[in-house]
């Protein structure tokens, strides 16, 4: 059974936490980290850059559990 597991957790994060901060340094700019608490429009666009890339790593970990756990088909064990 495939599953997603902790360690695809961590690393789904830990992958969410570097490149959506990367993003939002680029789209947002000084105006994230310096100027005044954003706006409402602002602050959801700064958590998508976080909840994109998680669920892209997510997906994939359980898209690569799955491909562990199932044989290719059309694959035949050779008779000895």
């Amino acid at each position: 059974m495939s599953a997603y597991t902790w360690a695809d957790l961590r690393r789904s994060l830990v992958i969410s936490a570097v490149v959506g901060t990367i993003l939002v340094s680029i789209n947002q700019g000084p105006r994230a980290f310096l100027a005044p608490p954003a706006e409402v429009v602002v602050l959801s666009r700064m958590l998508l850059n976080y909840v994109v890339p998680f669920s892209v790593a997510s997906v994939s970990a359980l898209l690569a559990n799955r491909a562990r756990a199932v044989p290719p088909a059309g694959l035949v064990k050779a008779r000895s």
